[in-house]
Protein backbone atom coordinates (compact mmCIF):
# COMPACT_ATOMS: atom_id res chain seq x y z
CA UNK A 1 0.00 0.00 0.00
CA UNK A 2 1.47 3.33 -1.28
CA UNK A 3 0.75 6.69 0.07
CA UNK A 4 -0.16 9.37 -1.71
CA UNK A 5 1.22 12.88 -1.83
CA UNK A 6 -1.69 14.44 0.31
CA UNK A 7 -1.72 11.51 2.38
CA UNK A 8 2.13 11.89 3.34
CA UNK A 9 1.40 15.84 3.52
CA UNK A 10 -1.57 15.34 6.20
CA UNK A 11 0.92 12.67 7.92
CA UNK A 12 3.76 15.58 8.17
CA UNK A 13 1.11 17.68 9.55
CA UNK A 14 -0.25 15.84 12.24
CA UNK A 15 3.50 15.33 12.96
CA UNK A 16 4.32 18.74 13.27
CA UNK A 17 1.22 19.64 15.64
CA UNK A 18 2.52 16.96 17.93
CA UNK A 19 6.14 18.53 18.20
CA UNK A 20 4.61 21.43 18.16
CA UNK A 21 2.93 20.21 21.36
CA UNK A 22 6.18 18.85 22.67
CA UNK A 23 8.16 21.41 22.26
CA UNK A 24 5.96 23.75 24.25
CA UNK A 25 6.53 21.83 27.62
CA UNK A 26 10.23 20.69 26.44
CA UNK A 27 11.73 24.21 24.31
CA UNK A 28 14.93 22.66 24.96
CA UNK A 29 14.64 19.44 23.11
CA UNK A 30 16.63 20.60 20.19
CA UNK A 31 16.40 16.79 18.52
CA UNK A 32 13.02 17.72 17.80
CA UNK A 33 14.00 20.68 15.84
CA UNK A 34 16.00 18.72 14.37
CA UNK A 35 13.77 16.00 13.12
CA UNK A 36 11.39 18.68 11.92
CA UNK A 37 13.70 19.64 9.60
CA UNK A 38 14.51 16.26 8.31
CA UNK A 39 10.89 15.72 8.27
CA UNK A 40 10.06 18.55 6.53
CA UNK A 41 12.74 18.00 3.65
CA UNK A 42 11.57 14.23 3.19
CA UNK A 43 8.24 15.74 2.41
CA UNK A 44 8.97 18.34 0.00
CA UNK A 45 11.41 16.33 -2.32
CA UNK A 46 12.41 13.18 -0.44
CA UNK A 47 16.31 13.27 -2.08
CA UNK A 48 17.38 16.29 -0.03
CA UNK A 49 19.73 15.69 3.05
CA UNK A 50 21.02 18.33 5.18
CA UNK A 51 24.78 17.28 5.68
CA UNK A 52 26.48 17.74 9.69
CA UNK A 53 28.83 20.39 9.79
CA UNK A 54 32.27 19.87 11.59
CA UNK A 55 32.12 21.10 14.80
CA UNK A 56 35.58 23.26 15.27
CA UNK A 57 36.90 24.57 18.28
CA UNK A 58 38.65 27.25 17.25
CA UNK A 59 36.52 30.05 18.63
CA UNK A 60 38.41 28.75 22.20
CA UNK A 61 41.47 30.23 23.12
CA UNK A 62 44.50 27.57 23.17
CA UNK A 63 48.17 27.73 24.29
CA UNK A 64 49.29 26.67 21.10
CA UNK A 65 47.23 29.25 19.03
CA UNK A 66 48.75 31.73 21.54
CA UNK A 67 52.56 30.43 21.08
CA UNK A 68 52.09 30.52 17.23
CA UNK A 69 50.70 34.27 16.87
CA UNK A 70 53.16 35.36 19.51
CA UNK A 71 49.92 36.61 21.92
CA UNK A 72 51.30 38.51 24.80
CA UNK A 73 48.35 40.12 26.09
CA UNK A 74 44.47 39.95 26.07
CA UNK A 75 42.06 42.15 26.47
CA UNK A 76 38.36 41.24 27.55
CA UNK A 77 35.89 42.18 25.53
CA UNK A 78 32.71 40.58 27.56
CA UNK A 79 31.05 39.74 31.09
CA UNK A 80 32.83 36.46 32.27
CA UNK A 81 29.89 33.63 32.81
CA UNK A 82 30.81 30.73 34.67
CA UNK A 83 29.78 27.70 32.64
CA UNK A 84 30.05 23.64 32.99
CA UNK A 85 31.59 21.56 30.65
CA UNK A 86 32.49 18.44 29.97
CA UNK A 87 36.23 16.88 29.38
CA UNK A 88 38.05 13.69 29.31
CA UNK A 89 38.79 12.08 32.58
CA UNK A 90 42.16 10.86 32.88
CA UNK A 91 41.80 9.41 35.58
CA UNK A 92 39.11 7.35 34.34
CA UNK A 93 39.77 6.57 30.89
CA UNK A 94 37.00 6.32 28.32
CA UNK A 95 34.37 8.85 30.89
CA UNK A 96 33.92 12.09 31.20
CA UNK A 97 34.08 14.45 33.72
CA UNK A 98 32.14 17.83 34.48
CA UNK A 99 34.20 21.31 35.66
CA UNK A 100 33.07 24.54 36.49
CA UNK A 101 35.19 27.15 34.12
CA UNK A 102 34.95 30.54 33.67
CA UNK A 103 34.57 31.89 30.03
CA UNK A 104 35.21 35.48 28.43
CA UNK A 105 35.27 36.61 24.89
CA UNK A 106 38.80 38.20 24.71
CA UNK A 107 40.80 40.34 21.73
CA UNK A 108 44.19 38.74 20.98
CA UNK A 109 47.11 41.54 20.35
CA UNK A 110 48.15 39.34 17.08
CA UNK A 111 47.84 41.59 13.68
CA UNK A 112 44.09 40.40 13.40
CA UNK A 113 42.77 41.01 16.50
CA UNK A 114 41.50 37.95 16.48
CA UNK A 115 38.69 37.30 19.20
CA UNK A 116 38.73 34.35 20.89
CA UNK A 117 36.71 32.60 24.02
CA UNK A 118 38.72 32.05 26.95
CA UNK A 119 38.14 29.14 28.81
CA UNK A 120 40.16 29.62 32.01
CA UNK A 121 41.61 26.89 34.76
CA UNK A 122 41.37 27.47 38.37
CA UNK A 123 44.75 29.24 38.74
CA UNK A 124 43.97 31.70 35.83
CA UNK A 125 40.55 32.24 37.11
CA UNK A 126 41.98 33.12 40.32
CA UNK A 127 44.74 35.48 39.73
CA UNK A 128 42.27 37.23 37.32
CA UNK A 129 40.18 38.12 40.40
CA UNK A 130 42.52 39.07 42.47
CA UNK A 131 43.96 41.87 40.35
CA UNK A 132 40.98 42.60 38.68
CA UNK A 133 38.04 41.87 41.44
CA UNK A 134 34.79 39.77 41.88
CA UNK A 135 33.01 41.82 39.54
CA UNK A 136 33.23 40.61 36.22
CA UNK A 137 31.03 43.26 34.49
CA UNK A 138 34.42 45.60 35.68
CA UNK A 139 36.89 43.32 33.53
CA UNK A 140 35.18 44.66 30.38
CA UNK A 141 38.45 46.52 28.32
CA UNK A 142 41.03 45.25 30.65
CA UNK A 143 44.11 43.80 29.47
CA UNK A 144 45.33 40.59 30.46
CA UNK A 145 49.28 39.78 30.02
CA UNK A 146 49.43 36.04 29.26
CA UNK A 147 52.45 33.40 29.04
CA UNK A 148 51.73 29.70 28.19
CA UNK A 149 53.08 26.75 30.42
CA UNK A 150 53.82 23.47 28.83
CA UNK A 151 54.00 20.62 31.21
CA UNK A 152 54.85 16.98 29.63
CA UNK A 153 52.07 14.84 28.41
CA UNK A 154 49.46 17.92 28.80
CA UNK A 155 48.27 20.53 26.58
CA UNK A 156 49.67 24.09 27.11
CA UNK A 157 47.97 26.08 29.47
CA UNK A 158 47.27 29.88 29.40
CA UNK A 159 48.25 31.61 32.17
CA UNK A 160 48.08 36.09 33.54
CA UNK A 161 51.84 36.72 33.38
CA UNK A 162 51.43 37.22 37.05
CA UNK A 163 54.05 40.12 37.85
CA UNK A 164 52.99 42.33 34.62
CA UNK A 165 49.44 41.64 35.31
CA UNK A 166 49.87 43.07 38.59
CA UNK A 167 51.78 46.02 37.74
CA UNK A 168 49.40 46.74 34.88
CA UNK A 169 46.78 47.14 37.53
CA UNK A 170 47.93 48.67 40.88
CA UNK A 171 46.94 51.92 41.70
CA UNK A 172 50.30 53.95 41.16
CA UNK A 173 48.43 57.52 42.87
CA UNK A 174 49.97 59.30 45.68
CA UNK A 175 48.23 60.30 48.06
CA UNK A 176 48.67 64.22 48.87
Amino acid sequence: MSMSDQELKNDVQTIKNILKYLMEFNPSAGMWDDWHIMTKIKANGGDKVIKPVEVQQTDFLSGQFVIENHIEILTVESKAELVSREFDDKEHPGQKKTVERVEVSVICDDKNKTKRLWSMNKTSRNMVVEVLGEDETQWIGKKVPVVVNTTVGTKPAIYPNAVSFAKMHTNNGTLD
